[in-house]
Formats: structure tokens, C-alpha cells, sequence
């Protein structure tokens, strides 16, 4: 065989192994970032999860005049961790005068920080009105 025959075979099977590592190469990262991203919405659902158990079991701790029972304060840490390891908390606000106020059960996200990725719920408690005099 010639020469430039066969340098031209020995490149042509270079590149064919070439493209062949290439595309499992590819196709290893685009599994990985599937498996992590899976992974992230696992978090973002047993999250959500535990936060919507906490505010409807805090929610759930009323006066006898229907406002809520707070949870060691305004605000404080719960003793359960989110899908990142970050203590969950609750704040209590009043609103629109002492006859409403809020609960917010939040997790910091991923960032464990207060911003746009927090997940948050929120229950809303009216005051009964007291017997009249």
C-alpha cells in the first residue's frame, strides 16, 4: 500500500476514535447534569414539603381570640433543617391593625441566604371579635 494511503486510513480511524471519545464525553456530562439536576428538585420538593407541614402546624397553635400562638417570639428558627442543611424559620407580622397578622414559614433555598430562591408559606389569622359589653 502507499504511503499516502495509508497515513490517509491512520487519520481517517484517529478521527473516528477522536469523534467517538468525544460524544461519550458528551453524553457523560449531559447524565451527570441530569442526575443534579434531579437532585435539586428533590431538595426543592421535600422543602416545600416540610415548610407547608410547619406552617399549617403552627398555624394551627391559636388564642382563644383566633390569633396565633408564636413560636418562641416573632421571629425564630425551627428545629428542622431544609434540603440544603439550613434551619427553617417563622416570622409573625400584623397587618392592617392588631385584628390580622401573618405566619411565614421560610427556607433560605440553596443559597441559605434571604432572597429570590426562598420558599416561603404563609397563613393569614383574623381576630375573633370579643363579646360585646
Amino acid at each position: 500500500m502507499e504511503p499516502e494511503k495509508k497515513s490517509g486510513i491512520r487519520f481517517l480511524l484517529l478521527a473516528v476514535v477522536a469523534a467517538f471519545v468525544f460524544l461519550f464525553t458528551l453524553a457523560y456530562i449531559g447524565e451527570g447534569q441530569k442526575q443534579g439536576r434531579r437532585e435539586a428538585q428533590a431538595k426543592i420538593v421535600e422543602t416545600r414539603a416540610l415548610v407547608v407541614f410547619w406552617a399549617d402546624a403552627l398555624s394551627a397553635d391559636r388564642e382563644q381570640s383566633g390569633l396565633f400562638i408564636r413560636y418562641q417570639g416573632v421571629n425564630a428558627l425551627l428545629p428542622e433543617n431544609d434540603g440544603w442543611d439550613n434551619l427553617l424559620s417563622v416570622e409573625y407580622t400584623v397587618a392592617t391593625g392588631p385584628s390580622r397578622e401573618f405566619l411565614s414559614v421560610r427556607s433560605y433555598g440553596p443559597d441559605g441566604k434571604r432572597s429570590g430562591d426562598d420558599i416561603i408559606e404563609t397563613r393569614m389569622a383574623l381576630k375573633r371579635p370579643g363579646p360585646e359589653k
